[in-house]
């Protein structure tokens, strides 16, 4: 899902978000070239999330415990299995 408040992010910021990006594991990886493709701003679901990912939706709950995007994105839940990711690098 699009989200309305998309982000400009130009050629150079997406090469240095995706550079930085290298380092982390592959779940965060993912998600954060999911909301880059989709503009830098999306709503997820943990349902997208495992589908995104390759991860099984009870992986998903428990990657969700340790997430850490590094500066690069933010997630907030906004309800239930409901969340939105940012890129804020």
């Amino acid at each position: 899902m699009r989200s309305s408040k998309n982000l400009e992010l130009s050629r150079e910021q997406i090469e240095s978000i995706l550079g930085k990006a290298t380092t982390l594991p592959v779940f965060e990886l993912r998600l954060i070239c999911y909301a880059i493709s989709e503009g830098g701003s999306v709503v997820i679901s943990k349902k997208n999330m495992a589908t995104i990912t390759g991860t099984s939706y009870r992986n998903v709950h428990l990657a969700m415990k340790k997430v850490n995007f590094k500066g690069l994105a933010v997630l907030d839940k906004l309800e239930g299995t409901v969340y939105t990711l940012e890129v804020t690098a």
